[in-house]
């Protein structure tokens, strides 16, 4: 189960775009605790605005119920150090490399530190060469920013910088892959180069699909799960919070 772009705050009067990110986010585990019980939470990035470590920790505790094992990723609002001082008990949380009898799940930081846009470091790079060369399955590859054009002018204006070098590497691998994206605030399911791409909504508010600027949709926010089998096929279906009042404050047109 992937759940992403939840922007929350450690003060309960926080709000992004005169959105209650923390009320949202619970709606969203609400429908998580409704579906069946994955065997991991997929956190890929942009998880707290404020950067703080009590921003982690509460979210830490949002999840709990779900009692799953989690793995997490920075995006370009997130706090890495902050993320890591929250977790300092849970190292696992923060695996680069899961293998999963037939599947490997990697968990690649594509955060510019300073920046909004992303881009993959030569170790993460060197990661995913390296996984890929030596596993015979299936790879899941989780990052927060996308590495394919999503056909919105300014989100793509902020996607990985070095998306070339991704690709080509993507094209050792003995098996299926799934890239599976946060930050576009969006669901999209594309396949390039024998590769799927999937991006999911935010777990606060979504943002206008091919849109040239900036804007916000009254999309309810969402999760995906994903199945996956042993002979590479998969099945995914993102899932939506039913109707609720989502009060958007459209003058403030930025996050």
């Amino acid at each position: 189960m992937q759940i992403t772009d939840c922007h929350l705050f450690a003060d309960a009067d926080g709000r992004l775009m005169g959105v209650d990110t923390s009320q949202t986010l619970d709606w969203v585990l609400e429908l998580a605790r409704s579906l069946p019980s994955p065997d991991r939470l997929l956190l890929t990035g942009d998880l707290a605005q404020d950067g703080t470590p009590d921003s982690y920790r509460l979210l830490r505790e949002r999840i709990a119920p779900l009692n799953v094992p989690s793995h997490w990723i920075c995006g370009n609002h997130d706090n890495a150090l902050a993320m890591a001082e929250a977790l300092a008990d849970q190292p696992q949380t923060l695996s680069k490399r899961i293998v999963m009898g037939s599947w490997q799940l990697l968990m690649l930081h594509s955060q510019v530190e300073g920046e909004v846009g992303g881009a993959l470091a030569e170790a993460e790079l060197e990661l995913v060469e390296r996984s890929l060369r030596a596993f015979k399955g299936h790879s899941l590859i989780c990052m927060h920013h996308h590495p394919l054009a999503v056909g919105s002018q300014w989100m793509d204006r902020i996607a990985i910088a070095n998306q070339q070098q991704l690709w080509e590497r993507l094209a050792l691998a003995q098996g299926q892959v799934i890239l599976l994206c946060g930050h576009v605030h969006q669901h999209q399911e594309r396949r390039h180069q024998g590769v799927t791409l999937l991006t999911t909504p935010a777990t606060c508010f979504q943002f206008a699909p091919l849109s040239d600027s900036f804007g916000v949709t009254e999309e309810m926010p969402g999760l995906r799960t994903l199945e996956l089998y042993d002979d590479g096929s998969f099945d995914t279906q993102v899932h939506r919070v039913s109707p609720h009042e989502l009060t958007i404050n459209r003058e403030l047109m930025g996050y």
